[in-house]
């Protein structure tokens, strides 16, 4: 849940889309679904998020993912209104807000 993870942010910088390892994705990582990404946290939440996600069946490869084809890339990630967001919200704000 987003919940879990900070969100918080002052600039653009602050806010990640991807770990390294995973893509930031809320939801339910324990069945078959796509993962594309579309979701932001803050930098500091990343290793948390990784281990989190390591422990569910789909991070520990027990399940594999559905092989989606995820389209395009999403826009980056943005700070609004000191919260991570990501995707189409980021396209009409202004950078480091």
């Amino acid at each position: 849940m987003a919940s879990n993870y900070d969100q918080s942010c002052n600039v653009d910088s602050d806010c990640i889309s991807a770990t390294g390892k995973y893509v930031v994705q809320f939801g339910n990582w324990c069945g078959p679904q796509c993962f594309c990404g579309g979701d932001a946290i803050n930098q500091a939440a990343a290793a948390k998020y990784d281990q989190d996600v390591a422990k569910t069946p789909i991070g520990s490869g027990a399940v594999q993912p559905l092989g989606c084809g995820c389209g395009a890339a999403f826009p980056g990630v943005c700070c609004i209104s000191g919260t991570c967001n990501s995707g189409s919200p980021c396209l009409t704000v202004d950078a480091g807000h």
